[in-house]
This record gives structure tokens, C-alpha cells and sequence, in this order.
């Protein structure tokens, strides 16, 4: 198992501009630098997740402790993470995680519609390059 797998990383849809928006603000609120950086789209991506685990490639894909989250667990397990207001979310943990990934599927499924899309994945400020696995 590679060596960055002890680490926190979260693995997001690189051409969608939602999704790209989320890492930009996730950079920001996470001062303490727990989280990397992968697009779906990369090889690194590709060979990490493993293939039995059935990933929608319009879902957010979080690697934290061993273990894979998708969908609106993944943004629950990314916002319990973090020490600021985004905590305020986690109050739609007390409807049943099928209903917040009924939510969280619509919103993916219309991403682009509402959001957009880059032609190719964003390319990393320098100064957080190394916060993004290739």
C-alpha cells in the first residue's frame, strides 16, 4: 500500500467547477493541513480507490483512517474534521443518511448543469502543490 495512504485525502470530480470551488474552500479552512488532494480523473486516483467499491464518478470520495466515504458521508466526515463553522452542517445528520444522498446525488447529478465545467482539471496554486498526489 503506498506510503500516502496514512494520510487524509479527499478525491473530487477535477473538472467540475462545484467541486473545484469545494477544494478551494476546503484549502482555506484547513488550517492544520489534515487533508490531500486527488482528482478522480488521475491515475493515482484510479489505482488508490479499490475496485470493489462501487464510486460514482460524480461523487466526493474521502480516504480517512483506512476507510473510503462517498457522497454526503464523505462531507460529513470532512466537516467533522475541521474546526470552524462549517460544523453547522452537521446538523442533517439527524435525517437518515439515504435521504442526504438523495440530496447530495440530485445536486451531483446537476453540477454542471448549474455550476459548469473546465475542459481538463485545475492545476494547483504553487504554493499548495504539495497538498494535491498526482
Amino acid at each position: 500500500m503506498p506510503s500516502t495512504l496514512n494520510k487524509t485525502i479527499v478525491f473530487f470530480d477535477g473538472v467540475c467547477n462545484l467541486c473545484n470551488s469545494s477544494v478551494q474552500l476546503l484549502l482555506k479552512l484547513d488550517k492544520d493541513e489534515v487533508f490531500s488532494f486527488s482528482s478522480l480523473q488521475s491515475t493515482y486516483s484510479q489505482s488508490i480507490i479499490p475496485k470493489d467499491i462501487q464510486i460514482e464518478k460524480d461523487s466526493i470520495v474521502l480516504f480517512k483512517n483506512e476507510h473510503f466515504y462517498s457522497e454526503a458521508e464523505a462531507v460529513f466526515e470532512i466537516v467533522k474534521s475541521l474546526d470552524n463553522w462549517t460544523k453547522v452542517l452537521l446538523v442533517f445528520k439527524v435525517f437518515p443518511l439515504k435521504w442526504n444522498n438523495v440530496i447530495y446525488r440530485w445536486i451531483a447529478k446537476n453540477r454542471y448543469k448549474i455550476f459548469g465545467r473546465k475542459e481538463e482539471c485545475m492545476i494547483p496554486d504553487p504554493n499548495v502543490r504539495n497538498r494535491f498526489l498526482s
